[in-house]
């Protein structure tokens, strides 16, 4: 089953305390990609889901003055959480986000947790390096074939290259928090 990023989000902030929808929205929208918004008509639908699933209750209250409902996680919402932490990620355009919001929720579980999920995200971030190194090298192969096409080539060699230390920068971060992690220990 493939882990629901914005549910493990969701129940990953409501493991600290409650929320009121508004609040989570807003937390949300910080938390997503610049320019990735979640709108309310997203919002919503997606606590409303959480609280017939049994997962979170809400409950209405005077917040300065202002009714607003409040959300609060269940036994059976902590369950998912942690079954969510569990499951492996898929290898697909939303690694990425998974990952990160996993990362999140690093507070709520053991630091044996948090080490394998760590090194899953460094083997998978580790393919994609080799992938990209592999490209490079193609990539240097296929310029000394076509020297008439040295601009293109230049252009996806470069390319490549950011994309090589942004996977480089991301194994640097990942075995900083394992080592941090193994210190506490």
């Amino acid at each position: 089953m493939e882990v629901n990023m914005y549910d493990l989000l969701i129940l990953g902030m409501l493991m600290a305390h409650d929320y009121s929808g508004y609040k989570l929205g807003h937390v949300l929208g910080e938390v997503l990609v610049p320019r990735r918004k979640l709108s309310n008509g997203v919002i919503y639908p997606l606590l409303d889901r959480l609280e017939q699933e049994g997962y979170i209750t809400s409950a209405e209250c005077e917040i300065n003055g202002r009714r607003t409902k409040m959300m609060h996680i269940t036994d059976a919402g902590r369950e998912r959480f942690y079954a969510l932490m569990a499951q492996p990620v898929a290898e697909d355009a939303k690694r990425a986000d998974v990952y990160r919001f996993k990362f999140r929720g690093f507070g709520q579980i053991g630091p044996d947790e948090q080490k394998h999920i760590l090194d899953e995200y460094c083997h998978s971030i580790q393919n994609d390096l080799d992938h990209y190194r592999h490209a490079q090298t193609k990539m240097v192969h296929e310029a000394e074939k076509y020297p008439d096409q040295q601009a293109h080539y230049q252009w996806a060699g470069n390319t490549i290259v950011l994309q090589i230390e942004m996977c480089e920068a991301q194994l640097a971060w990942a075995n900083a928090q394992i080592a941090a992690i193994k210190a506490e220990e």
